[in-house]
């Protein structure tokens, strides 16, 4: 919750938002973030489950130096005139490494080590302060592009995934819960309320924006989160195919399921894939659609009968 007469006081940051929504092509969002001074443009992949913004920087080991999606770019601290760096003694570097992970580093700059994926890729660098730059909304009449300092990790040195990946951005937007967020960092300060929301478009290149603040819209469906640290979690009660409800132990959904804006996948436990996969597989074989051997949920099918994104 948060209050509605100070949220009309404020000005609320928006971004565009680019991408893809098919996964077969790339599977991502991304929001157009300026940082630095002169500001500089860098297109960030939008992450409802991590808390740090990062950027690719110069010098960076097994940064990805082409891509698919966007031309690449790297922040050089040498190029800004308002950054400045965090040693380990800063409070920011203690929330960091209790939030994120890291160690300092020799130069008594504050490091971070984040790890995706569930161990296959990892991000590391050291901590910065500049500028963000961003158009800005006030009272929901009238926009102004404004900047706030603030905490950001330049990366250098990628692994994994995220080195080998030729769909690549420039960094990680981090909107998770943890206090190096940059909604907490904003929230904790003033300067907007402790919400924000994405419209994601599915059609095409995808698209859509990301403010940091309420969508007032009367035809939205909300659901409730739950209490949780670190992630966004909904309650799950139920899980139907072809309109027919599967029988799952209602204490196989307990936990609930997190939100994650940064993966194109649905995991399941054991005791709901099971009756999942079995009620896909029927439905699949009654309309003649072949399974691949060895591949669970996976069939061939002629590319006609494939529905298009956005249909």
């Amino acid at each position: 919750m948060h209050d509605t007469a100070r949220h009309v006081r404020v000005e609320i940051p928006q971004f565009g938002l680019g991408g893809h929504a098919n996964g077969l092509i790339a599977g991502l969002y991304f929001a157009s973030v300026k940082f630095g001074t002169p500001p500089k443009e860098y297109h960030l992949q939008i992450d409802t489950g991590s808390s740090l913004i990062w950027i690719s920087c110069t010098g960076c080991i097994g940064c990805p130096t082409e891509s698919l999606l966007e031309d690449l770019h790297y922040f050089d601290p040498g190029n800004s005139t308002t950054v400045s760096s965090v040693n380990c003694r800063k409070r920011a570097c203690t929330s960091v490494h209790k939030n994120v992970g890291g160690k300092c580093l020799k130069s008594n700059q504050c490091g971070y080590h984040l790890v995706y994926g569930g161990g296959r890729s990892y991000a590391s660098g050291y901590i910065l302060i500049d500028q963000m730059t961003f158009e800005a909304v006030l009272e929901n009449t009238s926009q102004n592009i404004s900047s706030t300092p603030i905490i950001f990790g330049c990366s250098t040195n990628l692994g994994g995934q995220l080195a080998t990946n030729k769909k690549s951005v420039d960094g990680i937007l981090g909107l998770g819960r943890q206090d190096i967020s940059v909604l907490n960092q904003l929230a904790s300060t003033g300067q907007i309320p402790w919400v924000f929301s994405e419209c994601l478009w599915s059609a095409g290149t995808g698209g859509g924006f990301l403010v940091f603040g309420e969508a007032l819209d009367k035809t939205l469906t909300y659901t409730p989160l739950r209490p949780s640290k670190n992630h966004y979690i909904i309650a799950l009660t139920s899980i139907a195919i072809n309109g027919q409800i599967l029988y799952i132990d209602p204490t196989v959904l307990r936990k609930g399921a997190v939100i994650d804006s940064g993966t194109t996948l649905a995991y399941l436990v054991d005791g709901a894939y099971y009756p999942f996969s079995h009620a896909v597989n029927a439905v699949a074989s009654e309309a003649g659609i072949n399974p691949q051997l060895e591949q669970d949920l996976c069939y061939s099918m002629p590319i006609s009968r494939i529905p298009m994104y956005g249909a």
